[in-house]
This record gives structure tokens, sequence and C-alpha cells, in this order.
């Protein structure tokens, strides 16, 4: 028994690309990925802080967070400043510590709960030294008395999703604060 297989120009075209992606495609052995020095462990954490993720255990960003962080203790919950930017401004290394020095545009703060309205704005720089220890290869902040470093936005939204939680439950102590405070850091910019 003789069998013909009849190859038409579109199947042969998608013969020769399959070949060409072929090398890509396949279980290629792992690639030697350079780990992140200091710098980088300190940027990751000051963008997922400024996103919000220390204001609630629910941000999405918590676990990766979390793998950021080295040594025991607790970050305070207040007064959370509110940021319009940051960078790093030096990196000491010595062998397992670092030092990363970091540079913030400080837009505001709120101190004190939601409920008592402690929302004031006053532009400022602040420079914080971050200190990190080398664990498994990996580059991770020690905890330290650090307050929140957020975005008006990421604020904005965590009193969102609060009054989001209230409504659910019924609950409208707080609605009219809520929108004011709302209304205060949409008017204090991005």
């Amino acid at each position: 028994m003789q069998v013909t297989i009849r190859i038409t120009s579109y199947g042969f075209l998608l013969l020769a690309a399959l070949a060409f992606l072929q090398p890509s495609c396949s279980a290629a052995q792992p690639s030697k990925t350079k780990l992140a020095g200091p710098a980088q462990s300190v940027r990751d954490f000051c963008r997922m802080d400024f996103d919000g993720v220390r204001l609630s255990s629910k941000h999405s960003s918590a676990a990766a967070f979390g793998r950021l962080i080295g040594g025991e203790g607790e970050w305070p919950e207040e007064p959370v400043k509110i940021v319009t930017a940051f960078h790093v401004l030096s990196v000491t290394e010595n062998q397992d510590a670092a030092t990363v020095r970091v540079a913030y545009k400080v837009r505001g703060q709120l101190t004190g709960a939601l409920e008592s309205d402690g929302l004031t704005f006053q532009r400022r720089a602040e420079n914080i030294v971050f200190s990190l220890l080398r664990t498994d290869g990996f580059w991770k902040v020690k905890v330290f008395d650090f307050p929140p470093h957020v975005s008006s936005r990421a604020l904005r939204d965590h009193i969102r999703d609060i009054l989001k939680d209230d409504d659910r439950q019924g609950d409208t102590r707080r609605r009219h604060l809520l929108q004011h405070l709302i209304s205060k850091l949409g008017s204090a910019g991005p």
C-alpha cells in the first residue's frame, strides 16, 4: 500500500513556519538570570508601596511584596505619606548587607484613623535609608519604622474600597467623611 501526501502551498508555508519557530518553542534549558541587586529590590518595594500594597492585606501584590521583606517586626500603619515620586540616590553594598538611600517627593499625609480627617498637604522632600540583607541569594528589605508611602490614587482607591465594604454591610456612619476624603485627595492630583 502506498500513501501519497500532497502539500499545498499553504501547507508548505505552515510547515516552514513551524520548523522556523520550533527552536524557540522547544523545552529549552532554563536561562541563568541575574538576581536583582539591592537597588532593584528597593525599587520594587517602593513601587508596590506607592501602589498601596501596605494599605490592605487584600492587595493583589501582597504576596510578591512579602518576598521582598526580611527580618522580624511590624511596619507602622501611620501616618500614611502621600508621595508623587521616588528614586534611588545611592547604594552601598558589602557582601550580604546593603543600604539604599531613596529620595521621596512628599505631597502630604493622613494621620490618625480615617474618621479623624487628619489629611494635610505640604510639599517637601524626604530621604530614607533602607537596610537590606541577602538571604538565599535574594536582597530583602529589613523591617524598620517606615510608614506607607503611597500615591494619592492608591489612597483614594483604598478609601473607595472601604466605602464599598461599609455599603455592603449597610454601615453609613462614615460615608460623608470618606467621600470628603476622596474629594480632597482628588483635588491633590495623581
